[in-house]
């Protein structure tokens, strides 16, 4: 499958003597579902040995990572799409949306008849619309919750200046560049998010975060604490993950990756069902003792 996705860029040669600081996305790249192949680990176990360093980078907040990650002692987490960074377990920067900017987008996403949710570092605080569909969209995926979460009411002995990102929830499309060029703001759309049998509890989904922190500066910022010199490798498999692709010296996109993710890659691997992340630390040579 590999040779097959990757014959436009055979030519292509990459070093694999030089160490490595490899950036995994979490959600369709290290797991399915919070379960993480066996060769995935195994991969990553082989990897450090020979040190090589490897860390996470998601959109997750803090108390969405489960214990069994944090046990794992990687070596950073980069969490909240580049807005809460951690060399080992250890926080050293944090990043907020700031108080005013969130509650302009707060009236926007109002005004449009949508639900939201306003992401602290341990808790989630869910508008009625949004934590209605969230419970049918959990009951129907048979998925576990790992976040603390409360009503958004709760948020009045909270201060707004600590939330990191907004998620929405409507069935309504509607346009929310008006909101994300105001507000200098990104926006990833969860896969399969426009759904017209409103399966799952919604038809539209995503979440909104700071334009001015990234997966991709969140690299060069976690490797600031780290002596010596890294090439950067990035995997991952959607949207959300190509400004660390554009950053990483190479970029890996898993086999059952968007479309428009492959298209920014340099390699595509295969599946994550299929060894997809143990074939891409063997192809560039991070299995291998330096």
């Amino acid at each position: 499958m590999e040779e097959q996705l990757n014959s436009n860029i055979k030519h292509m040669q990459f070093p694999e003597k030089k160490k490595k600081a490899v950036f995994l996305d979490l959600d369709g790249t290290l797991w399915n579902r919070e379960i993480i192949p066996d060769s995935a680990l195994e991969a990553i176990d082989k990897a450090r040995k020979n040190g090589h360093l490897v860390f996470v980078n998601t959109g997750r907040t803090a108390d969405n990572i489960p214990q069994f990650l944090w046990d794992m002692n990687l070596d950073g987490y980069l969490l909240a799409t580049g807005m809460d960074l951690y060399r080992g377990n250890e926080n050293f920067r944090k990043y907020y949306i700031g108080a005013d900017r969130v509650a302009r987008i707060e009236e926007f996403l109002k005004k449009n008849g949508a639900g939201y949710s306003l992401q602290e570092e341990g808790i989630s605080f869910d508008d009625p619309k949004f934590a209605f569909r969230r419970t049918i969209f959990f009951q129907k995926e048979g998925r576990r919750e790992w976040m603390t979460r409360q009503s958004l009411d709760g948020l009045e002995t909270h201060s707004r200046d600590k939330i990191m990102k907004v998620n929405f929830d409507t069935e309504t499309p509607f346009d929310l560049h008006p909101i994300m060029n105001q507000e200098h703001l990104d926006i990833l759309f969860y896969k399969n998010s426009h759904n017209p049998m409103n399966g799952f509890g919604s038809a539209y989904r995503g979440e909104l975060t700071d334009a001015y922190h990234n997966k991709a500066l969140a690299m060069r910022e976690v490797l600031e604490g780290f002596d010596g010199d890294y090439e950067l490798m990035a995997v991952g498999d959607s949207e959300n993950d190509i400004p660390m692709f554009e950053e990483a010296d190479i970029a890996v996109c898993m086999g059952n990756g968007t479309d428009l993710a492959k298209e920014k890659a340099n390699w595509i691997t295969d599946q994550i069902d299929n060894d997809g992340l143990y074939k891409a630390f063997d192809h560039f040579g991070l299995l291998n003792p330096i």
